[in-house]
């Protein structure tokens, strides 16, 4: 795979000289450009990047008010690289000619010929079906496509043979993309095919796709997106909608967004945060339940004490930064507080959420509003690197 920085010219220092004029994407991958780990939702005018489902089956985002279950990280996907482009580069990893073919019994049939294309005939009470099974990275998000052709057939993805912990949908005739987040080490697909129709699948593929994308798998717990006339957003409910990333807040981090939080009320908001409660490693950005100004939760720090002035009913970009030695804020590209943590996230307890604070796997604390963009980074940034979230997410409203 090629170096997704090779042709930025970064010889200058991590900010390095090279600029792109416009919508400034390249600029904050710039950020992740010695393999840092984190993710980047933006700009959210990307539907490519944006899908219905957290599985992915049915599309992508199209139109105002669409739910949306998956939103992928490009964090490290490089300098105007699309998902079609970081797939082809990614290993190939279904084997043609590997499948197990097998029935349930009776005159059911199943073969592979050519290689890589699976013949399913069952009788109509026992199965036809084909497995494969290959290495797998645990949370990470993967992406099957295969085309099928004469009749539906079924698809099941699992730990197991025949298991569907990661999923499991029909595949309609025609060309089919299936999303699942591996849970262990190897993974097992099916296709199979019960009523008694001859089904045929090819070009069957699974690979990788880079990054730690945020889902959520329960459809009503789905924010929606907004136009907002080409300044996009995602609207979570602040009931109980939540997109929910596997990066979990490290020692030395940074998260950051864009956003407007809804009108002051009797609780607490949390836009963005993970991390756990448990032994003081919290990691999020709220705002008060009093006063409506910015909160952080960063160790022992919680919902309480706000910092600068009321955010009211507005946009602004919000950055939290911190290792073992301070904690900075700023709002809108300004230092409204610094001090020494007491405890800190240390990369355990829940990934990262937008909507809301996932306490160690338990979300809590959501926030409505507006969701324009938001980042993570797995390091301190820099004062230059700070003005840098700051201006390409004020342009993320603007």
């Amino acid at each position: 795979m090629p170096l997704p920085f090779a042709t930025m010219g970064l010889g200058m220092g991590r900010m390095g000289a090279a600029r792109t004029k416009g919508g400034g994407v390249p600029d904050l991958l710039q950020l992740f450009r010695s393999g840092e780990d984190g993710f980047l939702f933006y700009p959210t005018s990307d539907l490519t990047r944006l899908l219905l489902l957290n599985t992915g089956n049915t599309g992508n985002v199209a139109a105002d008010a669409d739910p949306v279950g998956l939103d992928l990280d490009n964090h490290s996907w490089g300098v105007g690289t699309s998902l079609t482009a970081i797939l082809a580069a990614q290993p190939e990893l279904v084997v043609g000619g590997s499948w197990t073919m097998s029935v349930a019994g009776g005159t059911s049939t199943a073969t592979e010929s050519p290689a890589g294309t699976l013949t399913l005939v069952p009788d109509g009470a026992n199965s036809s079906r084909g497995d494969q099974s290959f290495a797998t990275v645990v949370g990470k998000t993967y992406r099957v496509v295969s085309t099928v052709a004469t009749s539906a057939s079924a698809i099941q993805i699992g730990t197991t043979a025949g298991g569907t912990q990661n999923g499991t949908t029909t595949f309609n005739v025609g060309q089919n993309i299936i999303y699942f987040v591996a849970t262990a080490t190897t993974t097992f697909i099916r296709f199979i095919k019960t009523s008694a129709a001859t089904s045929v699948i090819s070009a069957i593929s699974c690979k990788l796709v880079p990054g730690n994308h945020a889902l959520q798998a329960t459809t009503t717990m789905r924010p929606f997106w907004k136009a907002n006339s080409g300044k996009p957003y995602l609207a979570p409910d602040g009931s109980d909608d939540r997109l929910i990333t596997p990066f979990i807040p490290t020692a030395a981090c940074t998260i950051a967004v864009s956003c407007r939080f809804p009108a002051t009320d009797a609780s607490g908001r949390v836009m963005l945060g993970g991390g756990t409660s448990t032994g003081n490693k919290r990691c999020y950005i709220g705002k008060n339940s009093t006063d409506g100004k910015t909160v952080v939760g960063w160790g022992t720090e919680s919902l309480g004490v706000g910092f600068g002035s009321d955010l009211g009913i507005a946009d602004h970009v919000i950055l939290l930064t911190g290792d073992g030695t301070t904690r900075d804020l700023w709002v809108d590209g300004s230092l409204v507080d610094s001090r020494a943590p007491t405890g800190g996230p240390d990369g355990t307890g829940g990934g990262l959420a937008m909507g809301g604070y996932n306490n160690a796997g338990s979300p809590t604390t959501f926030s409505g509003g507006n969701l324009y963009a938001a980042l993570a980074l797995n390091r301190r940034v820099t004062p230059a690197e700070i003005a840098l979230i700051t201006s390409k997410f004020t342009g993320a409203y603007q």
